[in-house]
């Protein structure tokens, strides 16, 4: 009866996340794998990329770093 509401809150993230602000405020339906979300999802995940590159963030690069530890 409460599994979905224990997943909101403790489950792990999934890789990719997208909310429709307006219509879910409170962000419990992600919209990410939902096919006509894919060019924005697409978007996203490339400037995304984009920025870590520019910046040279250490998880986008060869550093061994494990960050799910």
């Amino acid at each position: 009866q409460y599994r979905r509401f224990y997943e909101l809150c403790f489950a792990r993230r999934p890789v990719e996340e997208l909310y429709d602000v307006h219509a879910d405020p409170d962000q419990v339906r992600n919209l990410a794998a939902d096919p006509a979300h894919a060019d924005t999802v697409r978007q996203l995940r490339d400037e995304l990329a984009a920025y870590l590159r520019e910046t040279g963030d250490p998880r986008f690069t060869d550093d061994p770093t494990d960050f799910d530890a």
